[in-house]
């Protein structure tokens, strides 16, 4: 039995195998590994930020300029759009305000990814970025030990 590189909750790693949640996988038959941000597809804080900011900015155009057209001296069927076009957006705005996320529900998911004969699989995945760093690093480590 080789020695034990990294042990953490499920996951074993040595010389010869990496186990991980009850699963075994053969170091020679992993080809290569790498740790993946599972996250790309879930808008990032700075852009869920960004959105609300440009609804803000339309909604207060919107309304200065419907301000601006229900208070001069234009026929009523155009100030009646103004005050339509300055309700709507307040609405939008409200609307807008009440349906962004808050920023600390994105909680970041990292996974450790293995590359075999049969292709890439995901094996495990965790909120801690260096756990799933030091998990990879252990594989690598055996990767290059097995010669």
């Amino acid at each position: 039995m080789s020695d034990v590189i990294y042990q953490n909750g499920d996951v074993f790693v040595d010389g010869t195998r990496f186990n991980v949640q009850g699963k075994t996988y053969p170091i020679n038959s992993i080809a290569s590994v790498q740790a993946v941000r599972l996250n790309d597809d879930v808008i990032s804080k700075k852009e869920e930020r960004e959105k609300v900011e440009n609804r803000v900015f339309l909604s207060s155009a919107g309304a200065f300029i419907a301000f601006l057209v229900a208070g001069s001296s234009l026929p009523n069927g155009i100030r009646l759009f103004g005050v339509l076009l300055f309700i709507g957006a307040l609405y939008w705005l409200i609307v807008s305000l009440k349906t962004s996320k808050p920023q600390d529900e994105y909680i970041e998911r990292y996974a450790v990814e293995i590359e075999t004969s049969a292709g890439a699989t995901r094996t495990y995945t965790s909120n801690s970025k260096d756990e799933i760093i030091q998990i990879v690093e252990a594989i690598n480590t055996a990767i290059i030990n097995r010669g």
